[in-house]
């Protein structure tokens, strides 16, 4: 008779605590929310009613970036950033919840490997575009834009002058690029006329 092997379980999930923080997580009146993009989760950490702890997870691939807004919290993705917003109304609740975050909204940003998110007075996401090495917010036409328009060195050592040329479409001073090349940002800076020096077509100077 043949015998048949079953395949291998996956193995259960296991969330151990220090000895004091279910009772540290009591006496603050809070809850904790965390990523872990090894095994792609996110976790809501909380108490029952009987003090116990409370896990809930959801399965995002590779999510890391997570902060919160008065009644939500953003969340990076693969290649999206995720708005929740709790939809209970203040002193709603249900089988001992008394919040319940829908995901209401995704920006599809492609893979910039989001990390560290937060966001500002203005209620404006910010996060660190990890793969193009800058500071970024979300767009509704490309995969993100620059918070701010950040002003370029118009000098250099001894008060020399030195205009920029932006690399990319929108050339202006002063501007951020947003094409890529070699794998960062660059700008291209143009020599002040006391440097230029023309080569003839043999490449002599």
């Amino acid at each position: 008779m043949e015998h048949i092997e079953n395949p291998p379980s996956s193995p259960a999930l296991e969330i151990t605590t220090s000895r004091q923080m279910l009772a540290w997580m009591a006496e603050q009146h809070l809850s904790l929310s965390f990523t872990t993009y090894q095994i792609g989760k996110l976790f809501f950490l909380g108490l029952k009613p009987n003090q116990e702890l409370s896990v809930f997870e959801r399965t995002f691939n590779r999510c890391m970036g997570l902060c919160t807004t008065d009644n939500g919290l953003y969340m990076s993705s693969l290649y999206q950033v995720w708005r929740f917003e709790n939809v209970f109304a203040a002193g709603e609740q249900q089988d001992g919840f008394d919040r319940l975050y829908l995901p209401q909204m995704a920006y599809t940003t492609g893979d910039l490997d989001i990390h560290d998110m937060a966001v500002d007075a203005d209620g404006r996401l910010l996060f660190i575009n990890t793969l193009f090495g800058c500071l970024a917010t979300l767009s509704e036409t490309h995969s993100f834009k620059p918070p701010v328009e950040t002003p370029f060195p118009q000098q250099i050592g001894g008060g020399r002058p030195l205009p920029p040329q932006r690399i990319g479409h929108e050339r202006g001073p002063g501007r951020l690029c947003h094409r890529r090349q070699r794998g960062r940002c660059l700008r291209r800076l143009a020599r002040a006329p006391y440097q230029r020096r023309h080569r003839d077509r043999h490449g002599q100077q």
